[in-house]
């Protein structure tokens, strides 16, 4: 049985209708390299912030020095209510 299965069927998950995403695979890959379970937090808090100083600076490039995320450019009429 694969970690997917049994933690399906397992009561916590079923009870509270969870379901594993990357981080619960990326944590049984921690665990196994040996990882304290307290470090697992600060390595995806990490790698998060890695990802968002990269999408950061992208935008500065992108919008000319702004930080602010682009503003939708709207291609149809906006709809009259009333």
């Amino acid at each position: 049985m694969q970690p997917e299965e049994s933690f399906l069927s397992d009561a916590y998950f079923v009870s509270g209708k969870l379901y594993p995403n990357v981080d619960f695979y990326t944590g049984l890959i921690y665990k196994a390299m040996g990882f304290p379970t307290a470090m697992f937090t600060p390595i995806f808090a990490l790698g998060a912030g890695s990802g968002r100083q990269q999408r950061l600076s992208r935008t500065c490039e992108e919008a000319g020095g702004s930080a602010d995320a682009p503003q939708p450019t709207w291609r149809r009429p906006m709809l009259k209510v009333g």
